[in-house]
């Protein structure tokens, strides 16, 4: 009977060793993906080869959550009933509102705030005092010490508020804002999400190098502090999210701060921070109605419109690009007369004359290679550097030598205004045909990209709102200056 019982025992006891040896096992796994990680964001990606070098990010982290299966504090954290939750996170603040508002669900927008009663433009809506805002010198319990110092956490305020944020989860209910928090979403459609699928939408287009080099930042800083928080395990003692430290929970929280946060006044200057309830309103295009009252040290929060009974808030997230709305809040609006597109023109190294065009470009002050922001809103379209470039691009080896010599002004040949001329004339076409291109070539890489596809999300169809809007900005651009230069 004893060796049964002493039997069964032993059982147990090899099982705990078992699992101890495979959870350090896990844990040297992912250090190494990390420091693997961490190797693929030293080198830039090529032009030609973003898709590639994309999936090869993505490849890593995945490998890297199969290792953290059921330990990420956000999915046990954040699972349960989100409606239930902002209704304790209004009840808590209800006395912020300054008129009948209520949190109501807007579809594909998410939550947002509502009006019960009718509301004049310009009422005061809402006001959140800095204290029930979470920034890094507000939270309920301090960081380790060990962070004040180390370099990356120091200098990059949203990565400080990324891992404040995760903070304040893991305390739980001993966090002061433990409504606020349990009201987030669980997940986001944020470019720290983005999938391969969403990538190869964008693929070719201007958008595909700050959209790379954000996610590839990403990355690095998760390698990084995976492997910070790794060697001071030894030295400190460690919150259970920072021994763990998943990427589901890193995507959570940097995609908490990217599209939701906000700049305060501070002692030093401005203070990140997250807001209570003003997180909560969608953006429509409109005039900027926030400010802050140092008197008060609230946030205040007044009406962009005049509204009805059950009409939704909207607040104006400013003046942004819709590449910059993808990047930051992972949504692009319908319409976006903000909305500009990167043009790179360069001279060719075929260019027998490249040396001359490039003389000629340098007395002007200018470089061999132009990058230009066009808008559909732009009535200066198109901008004088382009002008200047086009004229030198079609003039030829006798009339690059004579602006060479020429010591007198280059009035003609800075003027935004087209004459009747051989070089202007050229340069029209010049123009024209460079945008011609542009589109033709950016409609047949979307029609080619969303063949590729595999799957469709929420974040896909932004992607290919955005590209859809660059070809609609270019067409415009080009119809406006096809009907005023001639």
């Amino acid at each position: 009977m004893f060796r049964g019982f002493y039997s069964y025992i032993e059982n147990i006891l090899n099982m705990g060793r078992k699992q101890k040896s495979n959870i350090k096992q896990s844990h040297a796994r992912v250090r190494d993906l990390c420091k693997e990680l961490l190797r693929r964001c030293q080198t830039p990606p090529e032009a030609s080869n973003t898709l590639d070098y994309f999936r090869s990010l993505e490849s890593v982290t995945d490998n890297i959550c199969s290792f953290q299966r059921n330990l990420s504090i956000v999915e046990s954290t954040l699972s349960g009933d989100r409606k239930a939750q902002l209704k304790n996170l209004e009840q808590k603040y209800r006395d912020y509102f300054q008129c009948k508002i209520s949190i109501q669900d807007s579809g594909n927008a998410g939550f947002g705030l509502r009006a019960d009663e009718p509301i004049e433009k310009n009422t005061r809506l809402l006001h959140v005092p800095a204290k029930d805002m979470l920034f890094l010198k507000n939270l309920t319990t301090p960081l380790p010490t060990f962070l004040e110092k180390d370099p990356l956490f120091s200098v990059m305020d949203n990565v400080a508020l990324s891992i404040a944020t995760l903070h304040e989860l893991s305390l739980g209910e001993k966090s002061k804002f433990k409504e606020y928090i349990s009201s987030l979403p669980s997940i986001y459609s944020t470019l720290a999400y983005l999938t391969t699928d969403d990538f190869a939408i964008i693929e070719g287009f201007p958008a595909a190098e700050l959209v790379l080099s954000t996610y590839r930042n990403i990355c690095r800083q998760y390698g990084y502090l995976y492997l910070l928080f790794d060697r001071m395990k030894n030295e400190t003692v460690l919150p259970n999210y920072m021994k763990a430290f998943c990427f589901k929970d890193y995507q959570w929280a940097i995609s908490t701060v990217m599209s939701r946060n906000n700049m305060i006044p501070g002692n030093e200057g401005g203070v990140l921070c997250l807001i209570p309830l003003w997180d909560m309103i969608n953006h429509k295009q409109g005039e900027l109605t926030t400010d802050f009252d140092p008197a008060s040290q609230s946030l205040v929060f007044f009406a962009m419109d005049s509204y009805q009974k059950g009409d939704e808030i909207f607040m104006d997230y400013g003046r942004r690009t819709s590449t910059e709305f993808l990047l930051y809040s992972g949504f692009v609006p319908e319409t976006n007369r903000f909305h500009k597109v990167p043009i790179k023109l360069g001279l060719s190294r075929f260019d027998k004359l490249m040396a001359l065009r490039t003389q000629v470009l340098e007395k002007l002050k200018l470089s061999s290679e132009i990058n230009i922001s066009v808008s559909s809103e732009d009535e200066s379209f198109p901008p004088s550097d382009l002008i200047v470039f086009a004229r030198i691009f079609v003039m030829n080896e006798d009339e690059l030598q004579l602006t060479l010599k020429a010591n007198d002004n280059t009035e003609n040949l800075l003027s935004t205004v087209f004459s009747d001329n051989r070089i202007d004339n050229e340069a029209r076409k010049f123009i024209e045909g460079r945008l011609n291109l542009l589109v033709s070539g950016y409609e047949l890489r979307l029609g080619k990209n969303l063949k590729s596809v595999q799957v469709k999300d929420q974040f896909h169809e932004q992607c290919v709102r955005l590209c859809r809007q660059d070809i609609a900005t270019l067409s415009q651009c080009l119809t406006a200056f096809a009907q005023n230069s001639h």
